[in-house]
């Protein structure tokens, strides 16, 4: 086993004790981002991880600090994750983006290099969470590809603490079929006005509190005091039990 071998995997177990020790969701995927460059070289990495909608999102890219998910680049590389021919993908891949740009008839940005390695971070438990991304314009070897299989799996195991494996078309798949969908949006609409008309009713007179009374352009002679709202039970007026003992007026 050469020497250079030997470092590599130094430095694999090394990684993988960090991943272990990450705290957060963001810590663990600034650490793939930007320290795989440990195990195998590459101009940039993209991180994508799967979300409710079962599209895959990029949360993190090498050497920057935020991602604007608007950008070209961005664009580019979740249109290429989110292709239809990736679907379910489990195992390594390398991708010529010269190509496959071709093939999606999407235009290739300048600023990414040309080979992709597409890596899915897969566990056992969870099944396929999202997928690493490493470019440059080297093709990789096969070596390469051996050490970071086995760092992939490890990826996926960390991933476990933090990700919420919850997918909106599966819980539909799951729990409704196509009448039983079209049933619950009719009961929740039905809900929501029984929730809005008792939210505006309140009181045994069932008059909604604090709507004003209609102007009528008409003076009555030594009119009562006028009230500015319905009388019920959340304002005083008829339901008020309080009667004052000495009534004060003017002459």
């Amino acid at each position: 086993m050469s020497q250079d071998k030997n470092i590599k995997i130094a430095r694999l177990i090394s990684l993988e004790k960090k991943t272990r020790e990450a705290k957060s969701k963001d810590e663990l995927s600034f650490l793939v981002v930007n320290e795989t460059r440990e195990i195998i070289d590459y101009t940039t990495s993209f991180l994508l991880l799967k979300s409710p909608t079962d599209k895959y999102h990029v949360e993190a890219v090498s050497d920057i600090a935020s991602v604007d998910r608007t950008a070209p680049l961005i664009t580019f590389v979740e249109s290429i994750v989110n292709h239809k021919s990736n679907q379910n993908l489990k195992e390594i891949e390398q991708v010529d983006l010269d190509k496959f740009s071709k093939k999606i008839k999407k235009q290739k940005p300048k600023n990414i290099p040309q080979y992709l390695l597409r890596i899915p971070i897969f566990s056992p438990q969870r099944g396929l969470q999202g997928f690493l991304l490493l470019a440059r314009n080297e093709i990789f070897s096969e070596n390469e590809n051996e050490l970071i299989s086995h760092l992939s799996r490890t990826y996926g195991h960390a991933y476990n603490t933090f990700l919420v494996n919850y997918s909106i078309r599966d819980f539909f798949k799951k729990n409704y079929d196509s009448s039983d969908i079209k049933k619950s949006i009719i009961s929740a609409m039905l809900l929501y006005k029984l929730v809005l008309e008792e939210t505006l009713t309140t009181g045994t007179a069932g008059f909604p509190v604090g709507v004003p009374k209609p102007v009528v352009n008409k003076i009555i002679l030594a009119p009562d005091p006028a009230s500015a709202v319905v009388d019920s039970t959340s304002f005083p007026g008829v339901h008020n039990r309080f009667n004052p003992g000495i009534i004060v007026c003017s002459v």
